[in-house]
């Protein structure tokens, strides 16, 4: 949370795994529980789908995980409305969990797979290249080095056919 609550406070967009192995469902009122990654699970036991983030107001949306084109077809449904049970979660109740944007969204994974292909990047410089190993004394061999690493690693992605 120490990390969330450092990147809130400097303006940044977190996009950082959750540990689900020390996690359990949380419960919630109005008879919803909410799983370790999150998301409410719904009377009927299916866990509810995204439905955006009200940034005005700070709410993570969900909506009837059975609701197919505005209609909801649950047997047993929770909710009058014809378009199925919603819920809505403050995001300050837990910033780890409601992040903007939404977990599990396109924008998410996009942002995500940029940071994970950053992260194998830095690690063949560091591991595969053995950059910190190496015990020069001037910055200039650092340098040098670094940058016969970057072009090896350059060259390494071009597809030679």
């Amino acid at each position: 949370m120490a990390m969330y609550n450092l990147c809130k406070k400097n303006s940044i967009v977190p996009f950082i795994d959750l540990n689900l192995g020390r996690s359990k469902n949380i419960s919630y009122y109005q008879g919803i529980s909410v799983s370790p990654d999150g998301v409410p699970i719904c009377p009927e036991g299916l866990r509810m789908k995204t439905n955006g983030n009200d940034l005005r107001r700070q709410y993570a949306k969900f909506r009837c995980p059975l609701n197919n084109g505005g209609v909801c077809s649950c047997v047993h449904p929770c909710s009058d409305s014809k378009f199925g049970r919603t819920f809505s979660i403050p995001m300050e109740s837990n910033i780890r969990l409601y992040t903007s944007p939404p977990r599990g969204s396109d924008e998410w994974k996009t942002m995500y797979n940029k940071r994970t292909s950053s992260e194998r990047c830095n690690k063949q410089i560091k591991l595969d290249s053995l950059l910190e190993i190496c015990k020069h004394r001037s910055t200039k061999l650092w340098y040098v080095r670094l940058y016969l690493i970057l072009m090896l690693q350059h060259l390494s992605h071009w597809n030679i056919q």
